[in-house]
């Protein structure tokens, strides 16, 4: 399911850097941002996709990376097109960009007359926009980012306490890591407690 519902049970994002890969945190707060339909910030999710893509392009498939990065970047867009033209311009560069290529050039021209054309404008925010850029639109997007994020997860996977001590090498300073968390223990402790609620722990052997 594409749609994941946020849980009550939170933890503080202190405690949750203990736990959580940087990465896998980064995903979540960009999916957060999606649940959440933040249009405003879809700038940073498609400009992520865009990175990645670049990095790895073996990851998501050309066309449906093409599909979310001009996706994210074309609701943004739409959305600053209603209270802020001039933020608009910078936007509409980004889409017309080698990151998309041809596909996004009917958007650009579609942005470059709504913002010449008081009219047309008018017109294509009164009945156009509810229905081309609606409920489907953003569902769309959605499980694109989902299945992104998805796909992410599984390229880079948490690993186990072996793999990660061979990974480490003899770097000692990540000591001082260790020694911050437990001098200043609240956020450890916060996390262990939440673990310990969720039932987490099994009874010790004999």
């Amino acid at each position: 399911d594409s749609v994941r519902h946020v849980s009550d049970q939170s933890l503080p994002l202190s405690s949750l850097r203990l736990l959580v890969p940087p990465l896998r945190l980064m995903s979540a707060l960009l999916w957060r941002v999606m649940q959440q339909r933040n249009v405003m910030q879809y700038g940073i999710l498609a400009d992520f996709v865009s990175l990645v893509s670049e990095a790895v392009p073996e990851l998501f498939s050309h066309t449906h990376g093409v599909e979310l990065i001009l996706g994210l970047r074309a609701k943004e867009c739409m959305e600053k097109c209603t209270c802020n033209l001039r933020s608009v311009c910078h936007l509409v560069m980004q889409v017309d960009s080698a990151e998309v290529g041809e596909a996004g050039l009917p958007f650009v021209e579609l942005v470059q007359t709504l913002i010449k054309n008081t009219d047309e404008r008018d017109h294509f925010f009164q009945h156009i926009f509810p229905v081309e850029f609606g409920p489907d639109y953003d569902s769309a997007i959605q499980t694109l980012m989902w299945d992104f994020l998805s796909r992410l997860g599984h390229f880079l996977p948490v690993p186990d306490l072996l793999q990660t001590v061979d990974w480490l090498g003899s770097e000692s300073s990540v000591l001082k890591d260790c020694e911050e968390s437990i001098s200043n223990p609240d956020n450890l402790k916060s996390l262990l407690h939440h673990h310990k609620f969720l039932g987490h722990l099994d009874a010790p052997g004999r």
